[in-house]
């Protein structure tokens, strides 16, 4: 009967102890659960659970997270910047008629044309702000904490970000 096996250090490293080897599978990315040794072959049969990690966000980048969102944001406004078109057609229309009510639209028109970029530099100015206020908060109270779960386990050979040398 082999000897039984020996979890060091759980989950980083495991030490697997019988008469024909020793093994050790260091950086190995999920958690062990179980170890159950097989009796026919000597060889060892694993159940790995999906390891979780509890994260908190301490700190965001100010400029990073802003330019980014920044960047995204005007596509909202493109809808805006259409409705803008149709009403600078009409006002044009309007004005070529002599109606003085093309006057009073052609003002909404624009505006509502520039709304992406509006759009953009107001999405940068409060992201910037919301940021700030919450690196201050998390330094005070802790930032937001999730849980992350790893969907899909790595192979034993590939290297871990966080392993040790």
């Amino acid at each position: 009967m082999p000897k039984p096996l020996h979890l060091i250090n759980p989950g980083r490293a495991l030490l697997l102890n019988s008469p024909q080897h020793t093994t050790s599978l260091f950086s190995h990315p999920l958690v062990l659960s179980s170890v159950t040794p097989c009796l026919r072959t000597e060889q060892a049969t694993y159940s790995y659970e999906k390891p979780r990690m509890k994260t908190q966000v301490t700190k965001i980048s100010v400029l990073q997270t802003s330019k980014v969102l920044a960047l995204v944001s005007p596509i909202f406004g493109l809808f805006h910047a259409a409705v803008g078109v149709i009403c600078i057609i009409i006002a044009v229309a309007l004005i070529a008629n002599e109606q003085p009510e093309g006057v009073g639209l052609l003002v909404p028109g624009v505006i509502l044309f520039f709304m992406p970029v509006l759009i953009f530099f107001m999405t940068f100015i409060f992201t910037a702000l919301g940021s700030l206020l919450y690196n201050w908060v998390a330094g005070k109270a802790g930032g937001i904490e999730f849980e992350a779960t790893v969907i899909q386990p790595a192979a034993l050979d590939d290297p871990v970000a966080d392993s040790l040398p």
